[in-house]
């Protein structure tokens, strides 16, 4: 399980988890996408927070945006469309939730939280990266 990743991941790293993908492991890559946030008080400040594994999710064709999360395979996306949009997507053995403060204290426990992250858990076990990956 991989939450919010502030830094890309070197060629070797994302080919790892990529490698232990492909072994039959199963990842979870959960995160809010590259925002401004702006701090209040007398003095406001402007910080960049990162999303450090946008080039691994578009590896498996998704893409974590500020807008949205959708596959960018997919032509059909037009993200001023009103609709619902997911924060969660799945691609092959790859889990990527397009927000990771839901497994902080205290909105763990909000709106069945506790069950969503009990699924991944679930999902994170069932994958079987067998006795070839290193």
């Amino acid at each position: 399980m991989i939450v919010q990743p502030a830094t890309e991941y070197p060629d070797n790293e994302r080919n790892t988890i990529q490698s232990y993908v492909e072994t039959g492991g199963h990842a979870v890559v959960a995160g809010e996408p590259t925002q401004t946030r702006v701090g209040g008080g007398l003095f406001a400040t402007i910080a960049q927070v990162p999303f450090g594994a946008t080039e691994l999710a578009e590896s498996y064709g998704i893409n974590i945006g500020a807008e949205a999360l959708y596959n960018v395979d997919d032509e059909a996306n037009d993200t001023r469309r009103a609709d619902t949009y997911p924060v969660v997507a799945r691609n092959d053995s790859v889990v990527f939730v397009a927000d990771g403060s839901f497994l902080s204290q205290p909105e763990l426990y909000d709106a069945d939280n506790e069950v969503f992250t009990s699924n991944l858990v679930e999902f994170l076990l069932r994958g079987d990266p067998g006795g070839g990956f290193r």
